[in-house]
């Protein structure tokens, strides 16, 4: 593992970059680490953990936005491959941590954390299990707004803009058709699922 333990040295280095996109690189390849390594990621869970937890509750800049999506990913993955044993001492504040930026950071549908924070707390129930109940008062209102947003679609003149949101589909009858995904669609999928 001393390989784990040069390499998180250099991400987390990384992860406080000045560019939201090399800082972002970072965080995920963090959570490509912890997955790797799986429970012998533990050792380190505090090092990421405590580095990360200052960055969370702060508001970023617009810029930083996606960045701050990456890192509630980041955290929540590492805590998912440590398992419940080793993350339930930080289980409280990563937790507080995600309602503050769920209550109080969030801003309009295109905020890109919100999707994160959405399958932040899918990943944290399915960890917690049981434990996750007391949670559930503050996170089920996200949730059910989630599953009730209206996606709104908009189409220029042109019709350009569109050609990103659409593929082709086909049936298993052979019925060609149109699959149209929007960052709204995803999330209102996301909250579904997770009620």
């Amino acid at each position: 593992m001393n390989y784990c333990e040069k390499l998180l040295e250099r991400l987390l280095e990384l992860s406080k970059s000045d560019s939201s996109y090399c800082a972002g690189n970072a965080v995920v390849c963090i959570s490509s680490l912890s997955e790797a390594c799986q429970s012998d990621f533990a050792p380190y869970y505090e090092i990421i953990f405590k580095e990360f937890l200052p960055v969370l509750v702060k508001q970023p800049p617009k810029e930083f936005l996606k960045f701050k999506g990456q890192l509630i990913e980041s955290i929540c993955i590492c805590s998912v491959c440590v398992g419940m044993d080793v993350f339930r001492p930080y289980s409280k504040s990563l937790i507080e941590a995600l309602l503050v930026i769920q209550k109080t950071h969030l801003g309009d549908e295109t905020d890109p954390q919100r999707k994160y924070l959405l399958a932040a707390w899918q990943r944290l129930c399915l960890i917690m299990e049981k434990e996750f109940a007391q949670y559930l008062p503050d996170v089920m209102p996200e949730l059910f707004k989630m599953a009730s947003l209206k996606p709104s679609l908009k189409v220029s003149e042109t019709g350009e803009d569109i050609l990103q949101f659409l593929s082709e589909v086909r049936t298993s009858s052979g019925v060609k058709g149109v699959s149209v995904t929007t960052d709204e669609l995803e999330e209102k999928n996301i909250g579904i699922h997770m009620l």
